[in-house]
């Protein structure tokens, strides 16, 4: 995090703590995602895979050549 200097501070307490509530959020988008009508979201979700699984493949081959 920007400028926090010990894990004293209360934006690090913010960062480091918190996990039930965090996950509980994750939790919640996921099962909302399934309550989005499909007619657009799977397109933009299509090609946010796409970008996606092409970043993540040719980062793969950047890192072992």
């Amino acid at each position: 995090m920007i400028k926090v200097k010990t894990s004293s501070d209360y934006r690090a307490k913010i960062q480091n703590g918190f996990w039930g509530f965090k996950l509980m959020i994750l939790v919640g988008i996921t099962v909302g995602t399934f309550y989005i009508p499909h007619n657009s979201f799977d397109f933009a979700l299509m090609i946010i895979g796409l970008i996606g699984g092409f970043l993540v493949s040719k980062s793969i081959m950047i890192f072992l050549i």
